[in-house]
């Protein structure tokens, strides 16, 4: 106390003992507080509103009650002890009541600030007097509940991240955070699973990242890229790159599950270098394997190969070679259901597979699961095979324009004027030919083929470097265009567009149609189209469904021409668009029908777009089913038709009726697209870029697509390729 406190105090005594003299032998008691504050934290002081003061002076207004070592200097530590308790009394520290205000505890300087629980307890916060978090012993710590199970277990609500998580392993078998996990930036993990029902969520533009990210029967969905060593789940939802260096299952979906993307599936690098040739109608491949030449010029196959490849269902890339033959380099490969046929760089033919027909030009009708070199082939530049389910009278087209042929002869499709079937190629058309047949040097052939057997039609049609076109064969609906319907021509005849006039000036032909029904085209130099035979869907685009027994023009102005079936496209020279006609049963020619269009149509939907190239493909009876574009200048693809398994690659498995816009990396260069369907089996598509890549939408049994069977509705890259 100050003088003058004491002088009044001192004042004030009973038998000789002063209050001041009282009060300074109690103070300096070491069982008083005043001792204990004046011995260990320094003199106290209490200003005008009654705070205890300890190691400084504050002033009135300070916030601080009790200030201690505000004043010390060194290292020394300022502590409050709040002292042993035995049992289980609790040491508290509580805030009067009182509405406002509030209750803080703060370190302003730059050390550590701890909260320590030395012994073996428990910590936990409380809010309006509920607990909300509790850190067990061992360090787990639970949000929303008391007992968590998991280094970080949250219940009862959403986990919601701005930023980063980065974790070894996130796991739940229902929810994390509730229902969801959101984050605005990035998750990366280790392992990610997701429970049922349960959904991952990252957006503006964030990524998924992990080693396994497994969506279970939940979801995992980005706005950003999700990418992971082995993928698996019900639900990938990206508008990036679902990307997978391992197992992609969820790309794999059966009835039950889905992947969704407006990105592409990825996958490991592939090397290859062509697809197979396209056949008549736009078909190529077997609609239950798949077969390409890798950059090494080596063929390879997948899928079920049983009869021309070793006898044997494989479901990894297998390089065809023969049995005993050295490796060769192949130029261009031919496949159907039933033969594989290669052209090699030197000019030479080999087949495998079927051969009752003597159509593999080996000497005899013994099938040969390894391919075998086809006899009396030289300076070969095409083969022309049926790409129906036999192949049963192949034509071979060399360098110096000679065609030779092979198979079965029933309806004269051999030219050699019999109908005796033959195992070894002969020469029947251009130079050289002794069967009375057009010795000017031929430029291209088509098989127009037959699908039950050697017992239906066949016909085959021919350019010559003249520009004149003849056709062999079965004839019964005009296709001879000779003004006749004879079924059996067995010596080549030329396409008329009357009774005395030579059809000529074409620089293309094309063929499209089975079983006899089939449906003949030729595109002039001019740009006319002319079309005979078959017209039972409208295929001529005459406006009638009548055959034609000779040739009729279609349309002028004609820059390019696509047949896939009974489904023709033209891009006319006059103002780049596009049109259609012939069948439509599944919105094909996408006009946003299903009517069969009998008359050359404008593609309004696609009324201002310039179209560079059209892949398709044609069912069993050779009428289209789903068809491919690419814009000039772009890799943009649009598609439309037949989509029962997912071929178009939109992520559904719904048949489209107008050109919609296809899923697929836009900086990959298309180099080339095959679509195939078979009435039992359903359609599929594969797509080449330019750097070697495969990517695969629709039906995938025998692994088909590199994968076990099931369906994709979006184009995934395969990743099983591995060539050179």
């Amino acid at each position: 106390m100050d003088s003058s406190e004491y002088n009044l105090f001192s004042s004030i005594n009973t038998n000789g003992v002063t209050v001041a003299d009282t009060f300074n032998s109690w103070r300096k008691s070491t069982n008083s507080i005043i001792q204990k504050l004046t011995v260990e934290a320094g003199s106290p002081t209490w200003d005008t509103t009654g705070k205890v003061v300890i190691g400084a002076v504050v002033t009135n207004g300070n916030a601080a009650t009790v200030d201690i070592g505000v004043a010390r200097t060194g290292s020394g530590d300022a502590i409050i002890n709040l002292g042993s308790v035995s049992g289980s009394n609790n040491v508290a520290i509580n805030r009067a009541s009182g509405a406002n205000g509030t209750f803080t505890v703060t370190n302003n300087g730059t050390g550590l600030f701890t909260l320590s629980q030395d012994g073996a307890g428990d910590i936990r916060l409380l809010t309006s007097a509920t607990e909300r978090v509790r850190i067990l012993s061992g360090g787990s710590v639970g949000i929303g509940t008391a007992s968590p199970t998991e280094l970080l277990h949250v219940n009862g609500g959403n986990f919601k991240v701005s930023g980063t998580i980065n974790s070894a392993a996130i796991t739940s078998s229902s929810t994390i955070g509730g229902t969801n996990i959101t984050a605005s930036g990035f998750l990366n993990s280790q392992t990610l699973n997701v429970g049922t029902a349960s959904q991952f969520t990252v957006s503006n533009a964030g990524a998924i990242v992990g080693v396994s990210l497994n969506a279970g029967s939940g979801t995992i969905q980005t706005t950003g890229a999700i990418t992971g060593g082995a993928i698996t789940g019900t639900s990938l939802i990206s508008s990036g790159t679902i990307s997978a260096t391992g197992n992609a299952s969820a790309a794999e979906p059966t009835s039950s599950t889905h992947l969704t993307t407006k990105g592409y599936v990825d996958g490991r690098t592939n090397a290859v270098l062509k697809f197979p040739e396209k056949l008549n109608g736009g078909k190529c491949n077997s609609y239950d394997s798949f077969v390409f030449v890798d950059s090494n010029n080596t063929l390879r196959g997948i899928g079920n190969l049983n009869g021309r490849f070793g006898n044997t269902d494989i479901q990894a890339p297998a390089s065809f070679f023969g049995s005993t033959d050295a490796a060769y380099s192949v130029s261009k490969s031919y496949i159907n259901d039933q033969n594989v046929f290669v052209l090699t760089t030197a000019g030479e033919v080999y087949a495998s597979g079927t051969n009752a027909n003597g159509q593999m030009g080996q000497g005899d009708t013994t099938g040969r699961v390894y391919l075998t070199k086809t006899l009396n082939i030289a300076n070969c530049s095409k083969v022309a095979i049926s790409p129906d389910t036999n192949a049963f009278t192949v034509y071979f087209l060399t360098t110096d324009g000679k065609v030779y042929a092979t198979g079965n002869n029933q309806y004269g499709q051999i030219g050699n004027g019999t109908t005796t079937s033959i195992s070894t190629p002969v020469l029947v058309l251009g130079p050289g030919n002794t069967y009375a047949n057009p010795t000017t040097t031929v430029i291209d052939i088509e098989n127009a083929g037959s699908y039950n057997g050697s017992t239906t039609p066949h016909t085959a049609i021919a350019l010559l470097s003249d520009g004149t076109v003849w056709c062999v064969g079965y004839g019964g609906l005009g296709q001879m265009s000779n003004g006749s319907t004879t079924s059996i021509n067995n010596k080549w005849v030329q396409v008329k567009t009357a009774v005395a006039t030579n059809l000529t000036g074409i620089s293309k032909i094309y063929s499209a149609g089975s079983d006899g029904y089939n449906t003949m085209y030729a595109l002039s130099s001019s740009g006319i189209l002319y079309g005979w035979g078959y017209n039972g869907w409208g295929q001529l685009g005459n406006g009638t469904t009548t055959l034609a027994t000779y040739a009729i023009t279609i349309s002028g102005n004609v820059a390019n021409f696509w047949v896939f079936g009974a489904s023709c496209f033209i891009k006319k020279s006059t103002d780049n668009k596009l049109y259609g006609w012939g069948y439509n049963g599944y919105g094909q020619l996408g006009n946003g029908t299903t009517t069969n269009i009998t008359s050359v149509t404008l593609v309004s939907t696609l009324s201002s777009v310039n179209v560079e190239n059209m892949w398709g493909s044609a069912d069993d009876t050779y009428v289209g089913m789903h068809v491919f574009l690419k814009l000039v200048g772009s890799n943009t693809l649009y598609a439309c038709g037949y989509n029962a398994q997912g071929a178009l690659g939109i992520g559904t498995t719904s048949d489209i009726s107008t050109f919609t816009k296809v899923y697929f990396p836009p900086a990959s260069t298309i180099s080339d697209i095959m679509c195939m369907f078979n009435t039992n089996i359903g359609a599929y598509t594969m797509i080449l870029t330019s750097d070697g890549n495969v990517y695969h939408s629709g039906q995938s049994r025998w692994g088909i697509g590199m994968r076990q069977d099931g369906n994709r509705t979006l184009f995934a890259k395969v990743t099983d390729i591995t060539c050179g």
